[in-house]
Order: C-alpha cells, then structure tokens, then sequence
C-alpha cells in the first residue's frame, strides 16, 4: 500500500503514517528499508497489518533515479549558489529567489551576500557528504529548502 510519513520520533524509534485507504499506521524503525532515515511528508510503500505498518520504502521516481542529483546540487550551490541557482534546480522557488535577491541586492548592505554565500556553500557541503537516499529523503521526498 502507498501512504505519507506523518511523523518519525528519532528518540523512540517509532513513526506514523497516513496510507492511502485513509487509516493510519505506526510502524517501527527495525521496519524502515530505505536506506537514510525516514522524514516527515515522505511518500512510501509498506505492508499493512491491522494498525501496523510493515516493510516500509520510500518511494523512488518512476524511472527508479532520483528526480535530482545532489552531486549536481553540490556543485551549482558551490559555484553559482550566491544566485540560488541550486534552489532552482531543486524546485524550490521561494528559497532561490531569496537567495537570487540577496545576492543581487545585497551588495548595497554587503552582509546579506555574505549570507547567502556562506548558505550556499554550508549547503554544497552537505550535499556532497550525504548519501543519494538521504538527500532523496530530505529534499526531494520531504521537500526541505534550507539545510
């Protein structure tokens, strides 16, 4: 069955999720395949038993790559990310174009290029250091802008 991560509490190693038939279920992190760790608003497949969630994987594309390659992301973040052009790249509008504004702008107070500098290579950083199902769960899957 498909569902959504609803929640995933790292201290107790227990999650839930909101299937597709409209129930919830809770499974446990022993039941997480996926690689990585589970993330809120992530799509998976898993195996339902009465409340129970079993077997559970997130969800790959269609084509079973990644809609984005954090390498690709790395790399624009390093060298073009005081435009924010990886946040383009990673189909998140709202966080390039405030990074788009403050490195075009920002020249007029200095600091906010300085921020989005440093952002932007924190972020190339953690790109490069994460593994591609981590990265698929946090930015794509989970749809998190800002590191």
């Amino acid at each position: 069955m498909r569902g959504t991560i609803l929640a995933f509490d790292f201290r107790t190693g227990e999650g839930k999720i909101s299937g597709e038939d409209g129930n919830r279920y809770s499974f446990a992190g022993g039941e997480w395949h996926g690689g990585g760790q589970p993330v809120a608003n992530q799509s998976v497949d898993f195996e339902a038993s009465e409340r129970d969630a079993l077997a559970v994987y997130p969800v790959r594309s269609a084509v079973g790559q990644y809609e984005r390659n954090r390498i690709a992301a790395a790399l624009l973040a390093f060298f073009l990310g005081g435009l924010g052009i990886h946040k383009f790249y990673m189909n998140k509008p709202g966080a390039g174009v405030i990074m788009l504004l403050g490195g075009l702008f920002g020249w007029i107070l200095i600091f906010p290029v300085i921020l989005v500098c440093l952002v932007a290579l924190v972020e190339s950083i953690i790109y490069v250091t994460m593994t591609d199902e981590t990265f698929d769960a946090t930015y794509i899957q989970g749809n998190k802008s800002w590191f």
